[in-house]
Parts: structure tokens; C-alpha cells; sequence
């Protein structure tokens, strides 16, 4: 099913996903997003076609193909495309088969209205810092990139059916976590990564940082620090203190305190979006960590905001 976004966003957006060109400043302007579809088989030629707008597809299970500038690509599950304004396309497939699809589609504007229409590596370009002297529009991610990148955009799907103060805020949260790691995807080849024990805790620890509020598996964060999950949660504990179990408990209790000082959602409203079911367990844990309950909390910083 086809999310159509472009009407649910403030005319006023977050600056950290604006990119600037020639003195211009350019918001990022989401169009609609797909997950998990399966396109019929059409003419993919005929129905091809080009237009000012982002797409980042990913293809997912099983094997087609599908019609990029001006010739027939195969798909394969963890095949990514990047296709720029202007760029002849159609994500139909162009013989039998059968593969899920999920896509992003986004534009960015200025002020009155003008398209940036630079290439999707120029973009990236902007975001990162990094030069892409190489450039493949259609790479294969592993399965740990695809799984990664399949999570994010269903963050993204996810908007429609958050409520929260917090959506738009999390909403290009996950868009700049998408662009950080299209960035590392296509970063060049001479930057070497470091594929240390420590580097990779850091980086199952960014991911709790991101994923806080949902449910979050031992099994998925030692998969993306590489390592057995008794080993992680042994090195984890080693370099940060803390269990993992601990850390992203006090990831959540951490929003929890922002939220409740700066936000009028209610106790159990705020143990919902921070990834707790049960509020009596959020209250038993906020407590543990911070000395109090969450309502004194609140009531102790709006005391101190009058004063």
C-alpha cells in the first residue's frame, strides 16, 4: 500500500536535513513511502518515466528485474537503488516473477518552490562530506545492510500511525539515519573501516540510541556488533558499565525525564512511547534509576522552571 506523506508535514521542518547550494537552502519534502509490496507485471518500458523526485528502493526476497535508464537491471533480495531527478525508470518488473519492494520517495525544495535536481551522489555528497569518485546508483547490500535499511523505512512507514509530539521529530531522525548509512554504502573505497571489537560496540550502541523506543533483541544487537551474544553483552558491560539490558533502560529513562519536563503527555502516555507496556514497571524502573517517580519529577522541574 502507497503512504502519501507530502500533505502531513509543517511548512516549517527540522534544519538538520536541509541542504544548502549556491547561497540556497533546500527542505526535504517526503512524497510517499511503500513497504513490502509486490508489483504486477507490466511493460515496464512503456510505463517508465522521469520526473523531479528521490527514489531509494530496496528489493527484497527473490529474484526479477526492473527498467533503469534505458535498460533492463536484475533484482536480487538486498538490491538497492538510488535513482536522481531526471532518471528514466519503472520499478515494475519486466518479466515473471515475483519480489517485494519497499521505496522511499522524497523532493527537495527552496523557499519558492524550485527542485533540487542534483544528482543523488552530489546529495549524499552534501550530507557526508565524502567525494564519491566511484558511484553505482544499483549496489547489493549484505543481509546485515538490508535488514538495517528494511528497519528504517518501516520507521519511516511507521508515521501515519504515530500521534505522538515526538513524530516529525522521529520521522527525520530515521531519514538522517537512512542517509548515514546510504553514506557508508557508497563510501569510498580508500577510507578504511574500522572493524574493531570497540568500534563495533559503538555501534550496536548507536543503534539502541535510535531504537530505544521499540522492542530491542540481545540477539539483534550482537548481530550488529558482530559477535556472539555472550561475548557482547560481557564486552558491552566491560566498556560502558552497564548490561545492555541496563543501558537502553536508561536510554528510555533519560526520554522519559525530557519528555516529562517539556512535553504535557501523561506517565502513561510517555512509558508507551519510550518502549515500556506496563507503567507500573516504567514507574518501578524510573525511580530505581533516578531516585524518584516520575510525577515527582515533573513536579520538581515545573517548580524550578517558575522560579
Amino acid at each position: 500500500m502507497i503512504i502519501y506523506l507530502e500533505n502531513d508535514f509543517p511548512d516549517e521542518q527540522p534544519q538538520f536535513m536541509q541542504i544548502a547550494l549556491n547561497r540556497q537552502s533546500y527542505n526535504m519534502h517526503p512524497v510517499h513511502i511503500e513497504m513490502d509490496f509486490k508489483p504486477k507485471k507490466t511493460l515496464a518500458q512503456r510505463s517508465a518515466h522521469r520526473h523531479e523526485v528521490y527514489h531509494i528502493v530496496l528489493f527484497g526476497p527473490g529474484k526479477g528485474d526492473f527498467f533503469f535508464k534505458d535498460r533492463v537491471t536484475t533484482a536480487e533480495a538486498g538490491t538497492l537503488v538510488l535513482c536522481s531527478p531526471g532518471e528514466l525508470h519503472s520499478f515494475f518488473p519486466v518479466h515473471e516473477g515475483e519480489q517485494t519492494q519497499s521505496e522511499f520517495s522524497f523532493t527537495y525544495n527552496s523557499g519558492n518552490q524550485q527542485n533540487l535536481t542534483i544528482p543523488f551522489s552530489k546529495l549524499l555528497s552534501l550530507y557526508s562530506g565524502f567525494t564519491f569518485s566511484e558511484w553505482n546508483s544499483v549496489v547489493s547490500l549484505d543481509e546485515v545492510q538490508r535488514t538495517e535499511l528494511h528497519d528504517i523505512l518501516k520507521n519511516l512507514s511507521d508515521f501515519k500511525e504515530n500521534e505522538s509530539e515526538l513524530r516529525f521529530f522521529r520521522f527525520y531522525r530515521s531519514v538522517s539515519d537512512l542517509f548515514a548509512l546510504l553514506a557508508i554504502v557508497h563510501a569510498p573505497k580508500n577510507l578504511k573501516s574500522d572493524n574493531s571489537l570497540p568500534a563495533r560496540l559503538s555501534k550496536a550502541r548507536d543503534y539502541m540510541h535510535s531504537h530505544y523506543h521499540s522492542k530491542i533483541s540481545l540477539d539483534k544487537l550482537a548481530s550488529t556488533a558482530c559477535a556472539s551474544k555472550r561475548h557482547f553483552q560481557r564486552a558491552f558491560k566491560l566498556k560502558y558499565g552497564y548490561s545492555p539490558v541496563a543501558y537502553i533502560n536508561r536510554c528510555r529513562v533519560s526520554a522519559a525525564k525530557n519528555l516529562l519536563g517539556t512535553t504535557s503527555m501523561s506517565c502513561a502516555e510517555i512509558a508507551s512511547e519510550i518502549g515500556f507496556d506496563n507503567i507500573f514497571y516504567f514507574s518501578r524502573l524510573f525511580r530505581k534509576i533516578t531516585g524518584c517517580t516520575p510525577k515527582s519529577h515533573r513536579e520538581r522541574n515545573t517548580c524550578a522552571g517558575h522560579h
